[in-house]
Formats: C-alpha cells, structure tokens, sequence
C-alpha cells in the first residue's frame, strides 16, 4: 500500500523517469537481462495468459525505439503502461501510479503497512472513519484465491466482496500494491460501514470502520430461518460452509460476539445454532464463554489440525471437508 496524493504525471512522464525496458523487466516473469536493439524481439511465456498450457510473447522494439509487448494470443502490441493496466485490471493512471510506488525510491517513501493504516484509524477512537474505495474488476488471480476456500463468482457477488486498486481513510488516499478485497456492510450513523482484507500481509490483515452492530453475512441468510446457522469468526468462512449448502454469520473477531437482541432474533429464526470457532487457545477460550453466556453449543477443528474451516477446506478439498463437518455435528 502506498499513502501520497494522486500522482499528477502522465505516461510520458512516467517514462522519463523509468523507461520502458526497466518496467518491462520488473513487472514480466521469466524476464533475463538483455542487451536490446533495434528490431531485434526478446521471448518469454506471456504474462497474459496464466492459464494457457504454453502460453508466449515478445518484447518488440520499433524503429523509433518505442517498445511494445506483444502477446502471441491476440497479437496485439502494449505500451508498458498498458500491459500493467491489463495485466493487473487496472485504469492507466492506477497503472502509472503502481509503476512508480513500487519502482521508484521516492514512491517507496510513501509505502505503509496496514498495521500503520490501522494507527491512524484509530487515533481518534471517539471519530468513526469515512473509508472510501476504487473497485477493480476481478481476475483469475482473485478467483483462484477465493475458490480455494470455496467461493465462487456469484457468492463473491451475493456477499458484497470485491477487488480494489485504492482507498481513502478521510481523504488520505492509500495505493493497494497487493491484492486488496472489500466487504461492503451498510449505512449506519451516516457513515458507510466496511472491512478491507489483505490476504497477504502476515499481520493486520484488516482495516475497518465497523461498529457493534456489524453482523458478517447477515444479508446472505434466509428471513424465515432455518434447521442449522454457525456462528463463525471470518467473513471467509461464511463462503466455505454455503459451499456445503449450510448457511453461517460471522462476529468481527474471536473476542467480541453480536448483541444480545441479535441473539434473540437468531434463536427465534433457527432450530439450531452452534458456534465454530479457530481451535487455538483464544478461539476456544472465547467461543466457550459466549456458548455458556448465550447457551449456545460450540465446536471446533481438531486441535492437531488446520485452525478454521476454511483453512481445513484449503489443505484437504471440499470432500474431507463435508466429512469432517458431518463428523463434526453428529450428536450435537
């Protein structure tokens, strides 16, 4: 991620302070040093087509020393600028502005953890935050993320998840330079209520304007109720257990739990409710106190196991998954 104003260069530019052969080379896999010339082609498997069996292309320079990439599938040549907009779903000023915070030691300055984000977030806790974001088409890298979790397209849409390229926390603007996933919630107190993901950062994964009234996946269960709903801590998890027809809610966190008027709306809808925590020592010391508080019946992956259910869907299938559930709720 990345905190500055928006960049105000073009693409031309842009290319005065990095040329194209040095974006060429950082951004293309299988990419090696070379000495270009004039009309001479440079081949390497495309960065276009992931998931072709053999997918290639070249790197043309032209006469008048431009350089365009060139996928072999449609043939078609790219500026720099425009193969990192295509490659990653983004507009060519999203493009130029990733080029240069990822590249340029300047634009380096101003890249920030979440966890520094999350600083700013809640340095005035009594001040709820606007947070306001860029969506971006999804691609192949997203779905395959999600569906090794077992979402699809179409759940992603029904539970308001969507790629973003940037956001605004109060006006400051915030370039994402990973994958970066919002969770739409709603309007509450004049402020619009939502949760970004950062699936690859290895702390503070998330930055929120949440409040207590926030309920994950509320949206997606029936009015009337049902047999079974699981109360789980991941708006993740909520997606591997419709992926076995089950329907589940998410809490915010392992530590806090729905209000209690929340709870009596659930108990009067569902037959049966048990909460599915992550089975480290947090996860089953809270999920024990809110299943006495509320009377409520918890269960949770083996301990010599994947922590939640989504990371177990993960590592062995959707198969073992559904097994392991029904394991799991047998006599409960």
């Amino acid at each position: 991620m990345a905190l500055k104003a928006r960049l105000p260069i073009g693409v031309s530019e842009l290319y005065t302070i990095i040329h194209p052969y040095e974006i060429f080379k950082y951004y293309c896999t299988n990419w090696v040093e070379v000495n270009y010339e004039i009309n001479k082609n440079f081949h390497a498997d495309s960065d276009l087509r992931p998931g072709d069996k053999s997918p290639s292309a070249r790197i043309t320079v032209s006469k008048n020393d431009n350089m365009y990439y060139i996928d072999y599938g449609d043939n078609k040549p790219y500026t720099a600028v425009n193969f990192i907009a295509i490659k990653y779903n983004l507009d060519l000023q999203d493009a130029i502005e990733k080029i240069y915070y990822e590249m340029t030691s300047t634009g380096k300055k101003y890249q920030f953890t979440s966890k520094k984000v999350n600083k700013i977030i809640r340095k005035h806790r009594h001040t709820s935050k606007v947070i306001k974001v860029k969506r971006r088409n999804f691609r192949k890298k997203d779905l395959d993320y999600w569906k090794q979790f077992g979402w699809t397209l179409d759940m992603l849409k029904e539970a308001k998840i969507y790629p973003i390229s940037k956001f605004w926390v109060d006006g400051r603007m915030f370039v994402c330079m990973t994958d970066t996933y919002n969770f739409d919630y709603y309007w509450h107190e004049d402020i619009f209520r939502r949760k970004l993901y950062f699936p690859y950062e290895k702390n503070n994964r998330f930055i929120s304007n949440i409040d207590t009234t926030i309920v994950q996946g509320w949206h997606m269960l029936p009015k009337e109720g049902g047999d079974l709903l699981i109360i789980t801590k991941a708006y993740k998890d909520i997606g591997t257990f419709k992926s076995i027809g089950l329907y589940a809610c998410a809490t915010n966190n392992e530590t806090s739990f729905f209000p209690e008027k929340v709870i009596e709306k659930l108990k009067n809808r569902w037959k049966k409710i048990i909460i599915w925590w992550d089975n480290d020592d947090e996860g089953i010391k809270s999920a024990n106190k809110y299943s006495k508080m509320y009377k409520i019946d918890y269960v949770h992956n083996d301990l010599d196991g994947p922590k939640d259910p989504s990371d177990y869907y993960k590592e062995f299938g959707k198969n073992k998954f559904t097994n392991m559930i029904k394991k799991k709720l047998h006599g409960i």
